[in-house]
């Protein structure tokens, strides 16, 4: 493979699917973290055809099952996580009717709010022998809700930038994508990700109000426009750790006291670099934590998909390989990211292509989590070799800057 000019490592500012049981869930999620939400919304009611009318399931499980659904709609959780209990225990049910049983339970537990739980079911869905691409992608809209309620925002941005590379993130699961970057003070990322779904315009008016109110709160903390009364009165709700970050690093108060907002769009901007610096300190220093296993499972069709790259598409992707390392080496690094994404698009798990499409948005691009994703595919795609190694080294730079001595 053509060998890249390593230079620095990336800079530390740097189809919908169908509907289905679990994707509904993603709905309930999202709007409960919205901050103009006044009270928590009933979780979507379960079709009972969505049990009688699979013929995969086994009679035994269909009938627990059946029994599920009508304790589950009528909001009776406890009896509902009964009926997957006893479920579970039918003797000799198949890998089929075990998925279908931790779908359902997947329900229960955001339903009641268990999102370590329901964590823990999706993870295991998404090891399940059964789980189809279909599935796939209802589970990774969920996983944005899921992780972002324990709060766990970097993982819930991950499974999100998953479904936003398969062109399937829809309006609701773009809101709750675009939500977990705000919370998580990446705001550049919460902009980028409102703006794209309300372009495609394919939303409901609820839909469209959510990705509006993201949008709003990020340009107003990224000092883009100013926030109207209604505004302000939520601005401390997203903005009062960046309020203590930076009067902890100038020793001066730069918010008006009365809405936790900073005071001019200049300090309002200076305060949205601090937080975002500190959401990549965060996301960087997770990703050199993660365990490797469970890495991969995020990323386990790419793998596949690259394992079984024909000879042809492997020839394409070495051409665009080599073209990228051109451009590369005379500093095009828009011209290198565009070639690297196109081998991306063909050999999805080569850690070196991860890497130096990373480093290339790094380059041009300032204060985005998207870097660290593919930093993150990077070493868990190559772990041991010379993609996973720079970016380690890349990960430990964004996690421990050099400190600043306080100076401009």
């Amino acid at each position: 493979m053509i060998s890249f000019d390593s230079g620095s490592a990336p800079n530390s500012r740097c189809i919908r699917p169908s509907p289905w049981r679990i994707y509904a869930l993603a709905g309930a999620a999202a709007m409960l973290l919205s901050a103009s939400a006044q009270a928590r919304p009933a979780p979507p009611q379960i079709n009972p055809a969505d049990v009688t009318a699979d013929a995969k399931l086994s009679p035994a499980v269909s009938r627990a099952l059946v029994q599920f659904v009508a304790d589950y709609n009528a909001q009776n959780y406890d009896r509902a996580s009964g009926d997957l209990a006893a479920a579970r225990a039918i003797p000799g049910h198949t890998a089929y009717d075990d998925f279908r049983i931790n779908s359902y339970g997947l329900s229960a537990d955001v339903a009641n709010r268990d999102y370590s739980g329901g964590a823990s079911l999706l993870e295991s869905m998404l090891a399940s022998p059964s789980l189809s691409d279909r599935d796939r992608l209802s589970l990774y809209g969920s996983a944005i809700s899921i992780y972002s309620g324990l709060p766990d925002y970097w993982r819930a941005i991950q499974f999100g930038e998953r479904l936003n590379r398969e062109g399937a993130l829809d309006a609701t699961s773009a809101a709750a994508l675009a939500q977990a970057y705000l919370l998580a003070g990446s705001y550049a990322d919460a902009e980028r990700i409102s703006q794209a779904a309300l372009y495609k315009g394919a939303a409901t008016d609820d839909q469209r109000k959510a990705l509006n109110d993201v949008l709003q709160r990020a340009q107003i903390n990224l000092g883009e426009r100013q926030p109207s009364f209604g505004e302000s009165l939520l601005g401390a709700m997203f903005t009062g750790a960046t309020a203590s970050l930076v009067q902890g690093m100038t020793g001066a108060p730069t918010v008006d006291p009365s809405t936790g907002l900073p005071l001019t769009p200049d300090q309002r901007k200076a305060a949205a670099h601090g937080t975002e610096l500190q959401a990549q300190q965060r996301a960087a220093t997770e990703v050199l934590a993660q365990n490797p296993a469970s890495q991969r499972m995020i990323y386990s069709d790419l793998l596949d998909r690259s394992a079984r790259l024909s000879r042809s598409d492997r020839k394409q992707a070495a051409a665009f390989h080599e073209s990228a390392s051109a451009a590369y080496q005379r500093q095009d690094y828009a011209g290198a990211a565009a070639d690297l994404q196109n081998e991306l698009a063909l050999d999805p798990a080569n850690g070196t292509a991860n890497y130096y499409y990373a480093d290339c948005l790094a380059r041009g691009t300032n204060n985005s989590l998207v870097v660290i994703d593919y930093l993150a595919r990077a070493l868990t795609f190559d772990r041991s070799g010379e993609g996973g190694s720079q970016a380690t080294e890349a990960l430990r730079g964004i996690a421990n800057p050099p400190q600043s001595n306080g100076q401009n």
